[in-house]
């Protein structure tokens, strides 16, 4: 460290020999992409560490007792007292407004009560003046009101800022109970938690390591209430959403006791509110101050790279249990007296039969996702500090409610009908839509679909209830936040023992990434609302005994009323991104050697479907790879009379061949193997002139 600032004092003095140096040490955790930056004040080593993990705490509410700590790179500042001119004026930008004051009054309402309000121009205002609102303030291109008991002033340099001139608590006026929501306060409460869960997925993301989290982003992030309603989620993962409030609410009914002691449990079992194993979810209490009650849950979904099974990556092309799929758990406690249990984390991912190929990048991504809940514990004692506990769970109601009513207003316009398609395996996806009017509920029928399967496209209920919500919400224009609200006027119908509704142990792990694409495209499909789009997440997973790498490839969108389907992007039920070609490389064995859009692949119609994309990888050694997909046979269908996309390709490319694969495959690759994967496009809607 010490050469390096020596080396780099010297640069910088040649040319500024009156400049002050500031150095701060960029640190990171070994194997982290998230540098925290430490002022160098000493160098000392065991005060960098000190620093950087209480920084680190302080950033995402938790640190790495034994992980090594690296230095990643220096950063140097350089600072000059010579005083810089600048020529600009933010003044000059009102050139054209001759008016510097004018003191017309405007009409302006609050809370629903009219007054009058001065109106000003930013030339009103001369250096280190302030105003006092309410006023109307105009500048060039804005303009702001100024409430009562806050204050603009114009500050030397040309730029206004706008601060409170008087503070006062203002818990109390929110403790007003009222019986119906201001819209005010229901926009800024479904915001507010929203932004909680947004800010979860941030903090999930900086601090995971593996590069499905970090890079692909295959995660979510949700909040609910005491009973495991779902209040808000941030717009992740489709498939995740509708499901996790089936999780929370089975682990509290099972394991209420370890919630009341703080201990934050890890879940994954697909029977009783799982997707697939790969998905992991870690669900955290929200207790009272008396640590008696609980009030809220902070929940977060991540899908793991591998966890265990017989194939790297956990997706298994030809499971014919949910034991092959890697390893079930139900309620583990991850989190006691605030200590994460490390030790017995490392040793349930060791024990089974087909255990982890990575037990300690689970536990690092495990630790995020504890993380992630902690940063969602900090925002809502935020907002309980500032509305009060009762103003907040008031809100949740009327958020709630707000959800019911208007999904109430579109399932009233949903025609009755029905559609079906098939599936490259025969399996056989049928629904039939119609609204009760007994009930006064929409019925959506899913019991003439296929018995269960022996192969692994078994789907979960709470993967279909996902669907069905995810479904819902894209039929609403307003910009609400999905919540328990979105079901209570729709009820789901399945058959027993079938593919939708499978028993223990089949396996599923194709359910949630697979079927689930089906299920959306037959329910657009019955309401002629969109073209299939490619219909499958075309799951590449490769490895060896030490690692499992998984990713999803995009393809086309399907075309609707107006609107062309967009070419090689991730649809519905998927939202991730993709592994950037140099993260690929750089971690992995892999060398990608084409990423392109699928020319012509698109159903065509008045409106074309997208193109899919082809995408090729390079193994550098011998591994194990897993291709899991559909619309390899049956295309992607077109509405209205559009044309139907082109089916998906799947191949393996040796030097002396290139051999035609199946939908679903296991394969042993060796060195300068690739395999290509080419995605469906997606249908047309309506015919062309």
């Amino acid at each position: 460290i010490k050469l390096s600032i020596n080396s780099i004092n010297k640069v910088i003095k040649k040319k500024y020999s009156n400049s002050k140096l500031n150095y701060s040490l960029r640190v990171k955790y070994l194997g982290s992409n998230t540098v925290i930056s430490i002022p160098i004040n000493e160098i000392n080593e065991n005060k960098i560490k000190s620093l950087f993990k209480r920084r680190h705490f302080k950033t995402y509410g938790f640190y790495y007792e034994d992980k090594k700590v690296m230095l990643d790179s220096i950063e140097a500042e350089s600072t000059s007292d010579q005083n810089l001119k600048f020529n600009f004026k933010l003044d000059h930008l009102n050139y054209n407004n001759k008016n510097y004051f004018t003191s017309k009054h405007k009409f302006f309402l609050k809370n629903n009560n009219s007054g009058l309000i001065k109106s000003i121009n930013s030339h009103s205002l001369k250096k280190k003046s302030s105003l006092k609102g309410f006023v109307l303030f105009n500048d060039f291109n804005t303009t702001l009101v100024i409430e009562k008991d806050w204050k603009i002033k114009k500050k030397d340099n040309g730029i206004y800022e706008i601060f409170r001139s008087t503070f006062k608590n203002t818990n109390k006026k929110f403790n007003n109970i009222s019986k119906e929501p201001s819209p005010e306060k229901l926009e800024i409460f479904n915001n507010l938690f929203f932004s909680v869960a947004e800010q979860m997925g941030e903090v999930l993301k900086n601090t995971a390591q593996s590069v499905n989290v970090k890079e692909r982003m295959d995660y979510s992030c949700a909040l609910f209430n005491h009973n495991g309603d779902l209040i808000a989620n941030a717009p992740h993962i489709p498939i995740h959403l509708g499901s996790m409030s089936d999780t929370v609410k089975y682990l509290l009914k099972i394991h209420k006791s370890k919630f009341l002691k703080g201990e934050t449990l890890l879940h994954n079992d697909p029977y009783s509110g799982g997707t697939h194993l790969p998905d992991l979810t870690v669900v955290s209490p929200f207790l009272d101050k008396e640590k008696k009650k609980i009030l809220f849950f902070f929940a977060n979904r991540a899908h793991h790279s591998d966890i265990g099974g017989i194939t790297p990556g956990s997706m298994p092309a030809f499971s014919k249990s949910i034991y092959d799929e890697g390893i079930v758990f139900n309620g583990f406690s991850l989190l006691k007296n605030n200590k994460i249990l490390e030790k017995e984390i490392l040793r349930e991912f060791k024990k089974t039969r087909f255990p982890s190929r990575d037990p300690e990048q689970n536990l690092n991504d495990i630790k995020a996702q504890i993380a992630s809940c902690k940063k969602g514990f900090s925002e809502m004692k935020k907002i309980i500090s500032y509305y009060s506990i009762e103003t907040v769970n008031q809100y949740i109601s009327f958020i709630n409610k707000n959800c019911t009513d208007i999904i109430r207003k579109i399932i009233k316009k949903i025609p009755n009908s029905q559609f079906s398609c098939k599936l490259d395996n025969n399996a056989f996806i049928k629904i039939i839509i119609k609204f009760n009017d007994n009930t006064k509920k929409l019925e959506i029928d899913f019991s003439e679909c296929s018995s269960l399967l022996k192969n692994n496209f078994n789907t979960p209920k709470a993967v279909t209830k996902s669907v069905v919500i995810y479904f819902l919400r894209t039929l609403i224009k307003d910009n609400i936040p999905l919540n328990e609200g979105a079901l209570k006027d729709v009820e789901l119908v399945f058959s027993e023992n079938s593919m939708l509704n499978p028993i223990h142990p089949s396996p599923v792990v194709a359910g949630n990434v697979e079927t689930s694409q089906t299920l959306i495209d037959v329910l657009n499909g019955a309401i002629a609302t969109q073209a299939a789009c490619y219909g499958t997440m075309s799951n590449i997973t490769f490895g060896d005994k030490n690692f499992g790498y998984y990713e999803t490839i995009c393809g086309g969108e399907g075309a609707s009323l107006g609107n062309n389907g967009t070419d090689a992007v991730h649809c519905h039920m998927t939202n991730t991104s993709i592994t950037d070609a140099e993260i690929l490389e750089w971690n992995y064995p892999a060398r990608l050697i084409k990423f392109s859009i699928r020319r012509n692949s698109k159903g065509l119609g008045k409106w074309n479907g997208g193109n899919g994309s082809s995408r090729e990888i390079e193994f550098l050694k011998k591994l194990d790879v897993t291709i899991l997909s559909n619309r390899r046979k049956v295309a992607p269908f077109g509405l209205k009379g559009g044309g139907n996309g082109k089916t998906g390709k799947n191949y393996l490319k040796d030097e002396n061949f290139i051999k035609k694969m199946p939908s679903s495959c296991q394969i042993k690759v060796k060195k300068g193997n690739s395999i290509i994967i080419n995605t469906p496009g997606g249908g047309g809607f309506d015919k062309s002139k």
